[in-house]
């Protein structure tokens, strides 16, 4: 004869194996659904990630030459991290656009006293080095 006890233990494994099952099968489904990654396009020396959408955008993300000195207007990675850093450092309130735009250009003004960035400045104050990778004294 089945005790309540037993049918309590092969009712828990069922459920556990019905649970394993399901969760195996939605990371498989995840997996194959994820869209392929844009690929690189190089175009007037500009470094590009063209969308796979239907849209077919392309979407600039930096200048490879010349980024330097960073000033009003400028848009690149480069912007991105300045503003990164003066989140970090100085009270960035703004969202973070890559492009450097008036609030940028104020905020630098009142932190570094001068309108525009220029590579040393860049490289002296570490705002191309993510902060987990930085070594502070």
């Amino acid at each position: 004869m089945i005790s309540n006890r037993q049918l309590y233990i092969a009712g828990a494994i069922t459920g556990i194996g019905v649970l394993a099952y399901f969760l195996c099968t939605k990371k498989s489904a995840q997996k194959s659904i994820k869209p392929p990654k844009p690929e690189p396009v190089k175009e007037n020396g500009y470094t590009s990630l063209k969308k796979t959408s239907s849209n077919k955008k392309e979407i600039t993300t930096q200048k490879e030459e010349g980024t330097f000195p960073l000033r009003s207007g400028s848009t690149s990675k480069e912007v991105e991290r300045l503003q990164i850093w003066l989140l970090r450092n100085h009270g960035w309130k703004g969202a973070v656009t890559g492009t450097f735009d008036s609030q940028t250009l104020g905020l630098v003004r009142k932190s570094l006293k001068r309108d525009t960035v220029d590579q040393e400045t860049y490289t002296k104050y570490q705002m191309g080095i993510p902060i987990h990778q930085q070594i502070h004294s």
